[in-house]
């Protein structure tokens, strides 16, 4: 099995394979290869590879897609009614911690489980067809394969759905972000040694915060 995973000949069509990669190269040993990654694909049809109208921080980063999303937009109604199941697990998994550590696992979790496998590939069929000429997607794909996996320490700040445009170019990361802990180039860097994916994820934070802030104060304002 570690063959096929380190190998390129067997392609691996994954949907955000960076956290994957990090654990398969820290708990076993195994280098991911030959992955084609779907998200960087809906990046690549939404943004016209890499051209997208409205980037954050004056074109330095982008927003991912989720797969939710992605079935939703991409795949069947099968698959779209899938992903009620996934909320109503991820509410229950909040409130049970342990539900997964039971034996056997319910029909509902296995049905959770094998869901995500089930709907990837007619998602990425899709994308293929809507991309038309597919530029270098594994190159692109061995980049978020190493994404987390060259970090020395995992950080609570690399959560968040925004990546740099520039990642996707090979050059000299001389740089680590003071938050997220990843080596990052010159244009992947802002001057407060913060790079702009996690500048971007504070940003809107603050947004966040100050429109529940606001929120607050007008639902408990007396009438006037």
């Amino acid at each position: 099995i570690n063959a096929e995973y380190m190998g390129k000949q067997v392609k691996k069509v994954m949907f955000d394979c960076r956290n994957d990669s990090d654990a398969l190269y820290h708990q076993y040993g195994v280098i991911l290869r030959g992955v084609q990654d779907v998200q960087i694909l809906e990046l690549m049809l939404r943004t016209q590879n890499f051209a997208y109208q409205r980037p954050f921080y004056r074109d330095k980063v982008f927003k991912l897609a989720g797969f939710g999303d992605c079935v939703m937009r991409f795949g069947s109604l099968a698959d779209r009614a899938f992903t009620q199941l996934k909320k109503d697990v991820h509410a229950r998994m909040g409130h049970v911690s342990s539900m997964w550590d039971e034996r056997p696992l319910s029909a509902e979790l296995l049905e959770y489980a094998a869901g995500d496998v089930m709907c990837l590939l007619p998602i990425h069929y899709s994308l293929i067809r809507k991309c038309g000429n597919v530029p270098d997607l594994e190159g692109f794909s061995e980049v978020y394969v190493d994404y987390y996996r060259t970090v020395p320490e995992r950080s609570s700040f690399d959560q968040h759905p925004y990546i740099s445009k520039s990642c996707f170019r090979l050059k000299m990361r001389p740089y680590r972000c003071q938050l997220c802990l990843r080596s990052v180039s010159s244009e992947e860097i802002s001057p407060s040694k913060i790079c702009w994916p996690c500048k971007e994820n504070a940003r809107q934070k603050c947004r966040r915060i100050a429109r529940d802030i606001v929120a607050s104060v007008l639902q408990n304002a007396p009438d006037v």
